[in-house]
């Protein structure tokens, strides 16, 4: 579990006001080099070490609203969870929650990094069989120093249980560097479960 950090109301009171004082001042020059600024790493769409053993394309398919069973099922927000295998055993990877949009899109938020190291990743999904959907899962990597690292690409397949309150299912991930290059050391595999959130 993350460790929470509690505030008192008057720290939370005197962060709010610099924090919009701050903002206030800078936002003519944000505003100014919001869309002159080039990007800081070329966007690409790496291939995980397996699927280029396998021949697997790595480009991901653009795809139209999903009206199957499992497209209906998979719709909506998911508390999930990350095994993965190591050497050791079964050791937690990654907690999350994600959303999974008729459109075939997905956006997910995690506990793995904080969010100024970028937690908050978006992916697309497809249906693959009888209440199973196959997902592309990515995000940018970020030095301490808030320089980009990198991408992350995460691939998952998961069943819906029949009664469309939870599913499980595998996973691999790879870290790629700025160059694209694969980073043997940051690779791990597992399974993945998660448990359907509703407003009541």
């Amino acid at each position: 579990m993350t460790a929470r950090i509690h505030v008192r109301p008057s720290r939370s009171l005197a962060v709010v006001v610099v924090a919009v004082a701050t903002l206030a001042a800078s936002a003519l020059d944000a505003r100014a080099n919001c869309f002159t600024t080039p990007p800081k790493l070329p966007i690409a769409q790496p291939r995980l070490q397996a699927q280029a053993q396998r021949t697997v394309a790595a480009q991901a398919t653009l795809q139209a609203a999903d009206t199957s069973a499992a497209g209906r099922q998979i719709v909506g927000m998911w508390a999930s969870e990350f095994v993965a295998n190591t050497p050791q055993g079964p050791k937690l990877w990654d907690q999350g929650f994600e959303l999974f949009h008729e459109d075939g899109t997905e956006v997910a938020i995690d506990n793995a990094v904080p969010p100024s190291l970028g937690n908050v990743c978006v992916g697309v999904w497809k249906s693959a069989g009888p209440r199973t959907i196959k997902l592309r899962h990515m995000a940018f990597n970020w030095n301490l120093d808030g320089t980009p690292a990198g991408t992350f690409l995460l691939l998952v397949t998961a069943t819906v249980s029949a009664d469309g309150k939870t599913y499980d299912g595998t996973f691999e991930s790879d870290s790629f560097d700025v160059d694209g290059n694969v980073l043997p050391d940051w690779h791990a595999e597992g399974t993945v479960s998660a448990k359907r959130i509703t407003v009541d």
